[in-house]
């Protein structure tokens, strides 16, 4: 006898009563999803909308089902898609979801739908936003499926759309840098340099990982350039570099080395001070994010949440690189170092910095 899906395990636990399967079918999925085990949670959702009567079938198409498929599993689908660059076939289905969602969530008088991910960006959100309206938690990460659609729009080069599309993604979560850098790509190839430097520092404020910082300087090293403001183009490239560093900011010094005609060396703090204060920026991460991963971690590790704990210190970590936060990651994860090295593809010893 073969080994028995999850599905097939839930089936023979089921006794017929809709009521009463459904309760079951909700906690068993609750609990799947809680360890883990999303192919179990799908199956037990999938079968309790299998077992609806056809009215309340009915009302759940209506909310998290676009041309037949739920949501999330569509949304799978032209994540395929644009792994196999099938892009015009990933088009229209990503604008059938933007277009599904936008309508069926969209924001009103009193509330708004969000795709806050974490504790950390509910509160940062809450403390950042100090929103007045009602908060409702949109089903899925809407934020991300909508950047995706806004990605294919600047791939494509339909930057005008790309743009509503993106500003749209960044209602749902207002603290996820996915949209905000997407939409500076889109100011980019459409040489909108007022609106390239203003999503820029808007990006700025909400970066919580050395990698999302560095792609903000990176972004306000490629503004500078535009507007011939060379070395200070460079002093943003550099210090870009130094939170993670990238082939492709290299190269863009040189870019920057050329127009100058000069060599170019590392700037100077007095330098950096004044680059950051001509353009209005605050040297260091946002304070605001520093107390919140602080704070979150602090109570963590107080109801010993060791898994919340230690996202709020890895990201902690990114922000500060304090290497007293660093060891305290390392009491609860031994192996941090080698599984940020593999996430990010680092070589360098002891030169890696999860987020």
């Amino acid at each position: 006898m073969g080994i028995l899906t999850d599905k097939e395990i839930l089936i023979a636990k089921l006794t017929g009563d809709f009521n009463t399967d459904r309760e079951f079918l909700i906690k068993e999925s609750e609990k799947m999803a809680a360890e883990g085990n999303k192919d179990g949670a799908n199956a037990a959702m999938e079968l309790l909308f299998e077992r609806m009567p056809e009215s309340e079938k009915k009302k759940i198409e209506d909310l998290v089902y676009v041309n037949g498929k739920r949501l999330d599993a569509y949304y799978s689908d032209i994540e395929e898609l644009i792994k196999e660059k099938k892009i015009q076939e990933a088009l229209p289905m990503a604008k059938a979801l933007y277009e599904k969602i936008i309508t069926t969530y969209p924001e009103t008088d009193d509330s708004k739908f969000v795709s806050l991910r974490n504790k950390f960006e509910q509160n940062v959100y809450q403390l950042m936003y100090k929103p007045e309206k009602t908060l409702n938690v949109a089903p899925f990460d809407f934020a991300r499926m909508i950047t995706t659609y806004g990605y294919l729009l600047v791939d494509v080069r339909e930057l005008e759309e790309a743009e509503v599309v993106l500003k749209k993604a960044s209602e749902y979560n207002p603290v996820d840098c996915g949209p905000k850098f997407e939409l500076a790509e889109a100011y980019k190839l459409s040489r909108k340099n007022d609106e390239l430097l203003a999503i820029s520092k808007e990006t700025l404020k909400i970066s919580s990982s050395p990698y999302a910082m560095a792609r903000c300087y990176c972004n306000l090293g490629f503004y500078c350039y535009n507007v011939e403001d060379y070395e200070n183009a460079a002093v943003f490239y550099y210090i870009s570099i130094l939170f993670a560093p990238h082939r492709a900011v290299e190269m863009e010094l040189k870019n920057v080395a050329l127009r100058l005609n000069k060599k170019l060396t590392p700037p100077k703090e007095a330098d950096i001070d004044r680059t950051f204060e001509k353009y209005g920026i605050t040297r260091g991460p946002e304070e605001l994010l520093v107390s919140v991963a602080a704070q979150l971690a602090t109570l963590a590790i107080e109801r010993n949440d060791i898994e919340e704990a230690l996202m709020n210190l890895k990201l902690l970590y990114g922000l500060t690189n304090d290497e007293n936060i660093k060891k305290t990651i390392l009491k609860y994860e031994p192996d941090a170092l080698e599984k940020a090295r593999e996430r990010f593809g680092i070589t360098e010893p002891d030169s890696a910095q999860n987020n």
